[in-house]
Order: C-alpha cells, then structure tokens, then sequence
C-alpha cells in the first residue's frame, strides 16, 4: 500500500505563512507611507527641514536591512 504523502501539507502550510507575511509586509508598507503622505500634506515645513537626515539615516538602514536575505 502507497504511504500518504506528508510533502505537500508542509508545502501547503510554509505557502501559506508566506502569503500571510506579505499580506502583513503590504498592509505595514501602506500605513507608512499614508503616514508620509499626512505629514507632507499637513506639516510640509517641518517635515522638510528633516529631509536630508532622514536620507543620511536611510543608508545604513538599507544596508542592514537588504543584506539580510544573504542568510549571513
């Protein structure tokens, strides 16, 4: 008699953690950036005047956070 194959409800489970993390990453991302988007229509002077340290803080930010995915 032919065993079950367990292979696929794994398969099936890690599918669905993994669309559930995006789904997460999607709805994170748009509230930050409709965060963004209020405080450049609303408070545009002050948020401004942060511009160029927000853009020196990015850079490393990116760095630690795109190298991550090298599993080192």
């Amino acid at each position: 008699m032919l065993e079950p194959d367990h292979e696929h409800g794994d398969a099936r489970a890690s599918r669905r953690s993994s669309s559930a993390r995006s789904v997460s990453w999607t709805i994170g991302l748009t509230l930050v950036l409709a965060g963004i988007a209020y405080l450049l229509t609303r408070h545009a002077n002050h948020a401004l005047q942060y511009l160029p340290l927000l853009v020196i803080l990015a850079c490393p930010l990116l760095h630690i956070f795109l190298h991550r995915g090298h599993r080192h």
